[in-house]
C-alpha cells in the first residue's frame, strides 16, 4: 500500500441533461444520509450496475463535498445499493 498517495475512490454519480453532475447520497435503514463510494470502478459496477456513472475523488475531498450538503458518513464498497424510489429503469 502506497501511503504517499491519498486513496482514490470511484464516486457514483448522476448527470442532469445539462452535464451536471451530482454525488449519489443515500438512506440507511434508519435514516442516516450516507454518502457512496468504492474502493475501485469495477466493485462499483458489481454493486450498483454497468451504466452506473462515477467520478474519481479522494477521501478527503469526498467528505468536504459531502459536508457542505449535510453528509457526515461516506460508506465504502456497500455490498448492494438499491435504486432510489422513482428513479427510471435502463431501456432494455
Amino acid at each position: 500500500m502506497d501511503l504517499e498517495r491519498p486513496m482514490t475512490l470511484a464516486v457514483p454519480v448522476r448527470e442532469d441533461e445539462h452535464g451536471v453532475m451530482t454525488l449519489s447520497v443515500c438512506r440507511r435503514p434508519d435514516g442516516t444520509r450516507v454518502g457512496l463510494a468504492f474502493s475501485d470502478a469495477a466493485r462499483l459496477r458489481a454493486a450498483m450496475g454497468p451504466g452506473q456513472r462515477h467520478v474519481s475523488l479522494g477521501l478527503s475531498a469526498l467528505r468536504s463535498m459531502l459536508g457542505a450538503i449535510g453528509v457526515h458518513v461516506v460508506q465504502v464498497d456497500p455490498g448492494v445499493v438499491a435504486r432510489p424510489a422513482g428513479a427510471r429503469r435502463a431501456a432494455s
